[in-house]
């Protein structure tokens, strides 16, 4: 008896994840921020000279903050 009833729960498993595989799911996830992306940049024409603007702010920044870990590393060896 045992034997019938695990028999007939792995068969409501799999005719259950059939189903579930074939709802009308895209073949990959998408997630929309591209779209999103684009939209706000339709609205907002200014949008992307301040992205490309705080990009050179970070860019300059990180460049600045590798030349003083550098100094500070240096001075280090001359204790």
């Amino acid at each position: 008896m045992k034997n019938i009833i695990f028999t007939y729960l792995i068969f409501i498993l799999f005719i259950a994840n059939i189903f579930a595989q074939s709802e009308n799911v895209p073949p990959h996830r998408t997630c929309g921020t591209v779209e999103y992306m684009k939209q706000l940049m339709q609205k907002y024409p200014y949008l992307r000279e301040k992205m490309k603007k705080q990009e050179r702010i970070r860019a300059e920044w990180i460049k600045n903050y590798n030349k003083e870990r550098k100094n500070c590393k240096d001075m280090e060896s001359f204790k």
